[in-house]
Formats: C-alpha cells, sequence, structure tokens
C-alpha cells in the first residue's frame, strides 16, 4: 500500500474510533494484534481519535484492511490498483444480477421485502436498506456504496 493511502486509512479508522469507548477500542484493536496505546490531552481527558490514530499508525497493511473491513462491513478501496466502486462490488448485491435500490417508507418495509423477494427469483439483487445492512456495518456508507454501484433506483 502506497504511504498516502495508508494515511487516508488511518485516519478513517481513526475517525470511526472517534466516538468510541475506551474499552471498545482497547478490545477491538486487541483483537487484530494492535497494542493499544491511550492518548490523553492536555487536560488528562482521554482522546479516542488520537489514541486509535496513534495505536495503529504503524499497523502493517493488512491488519488496516482488516479493520476497515471490520469496521466498515466492507473491503477497504485500492485507489493504486485502479479499480472503482462497481470494479469491485460489495457483499449487498448477487453476482451476474441486474441491481436495483429500493427505496421505500418505514410503513411499507414489509411488502418491499416481499418484491426484494420476488425479484430475486426473476434475476434481479434487490438492496432494501433496513433488511441488507448488518447492523455493525455504518449505514451512510453502505447506502452511498448502493446508490453507487446500483443499475437502477425504484421509489
Amino acid at each position: 500500500m502506497l504511504p498516502g493511502e495508508r494515511i487516508t486509512l488511518i485516519k478513517k479508522i481513526a475517525e470511526r474510533f472517534a466516538a468510541s469507548e475506551p474499552e471498545d477500542i482497547q478490545l477491538t484493536l486487541g483483537q487484530f494484534g494492535v497494542n493499544y496505546q491511550p492518548y490523553s490531552g492536555d487536560d488528562f481527558t482521554f482522546d479516542s481519535f488520537r489514541t486509535a490514530l496513534h495505536s495503529i499508525e504503524h499497523a502493517p497493511d493488512d491488519t488496516l484492511l482488516g479493520l476497515h473491513a471490520y469496521l466498515f462491513g466492507e473491503a477497504a478501496p485500492s485507489p493504486s490498483s485502479g479499480s472503482s466502486a462497481a470494479d469491485t462490488l460489495p457483499s449487498i448485491w448477487a453476482d451476474d444480477e441486474f441491481r436495483l435500490f429500493l427505496s421505500h417508507t418505514s410503513a411499507h418495509k414489509e411488502e418491499i421485502v416481499q418484491i426484494q423477494t420476488f425479484l430475486h427469483l426473476e434475476g434481479v439483487s434487490g438492496f432494501v436498506a433496513h433488511a441488507d445492512i448488518y447492523p455493525t456495518r455504518e449505514w451512510q456508507d453502505v447506502i452511498e456504496t448502493a446508490l453507487g454501484t446500483c443499475d437502477a433506483l425504484a421509489a
């Protein structure tokens, strides 16, 4: 990974940890083999962002990629390979199917899942946010990725 790519990835991971409790950061980093290094500011208050930044700064590339996959539920982008979001479609889409983003109101969420199931039988991979986003994934990131990689949108 190029230095600029590492910097971007490190900052994105640290920003994800910014609102986390120290125990959550320590647990997560420990599971990825990263030495937890708490950071306190001049006023001796804990700083989650700087703790994460400082702790992962020298982590190997594969550890950073693993952390990104865990925190965001998808592989980290790889600008040096020249791939775009469409080249590496996230797991929200079925392989080799037309990709349809299904927008709906919460009052119709049950019906939209039925429509999604029917469309799948017809070879259409439908994306329904409340049904397709895992609780650990960042909702806005997944929705933006789905919108950016869909073939069409039905509202």
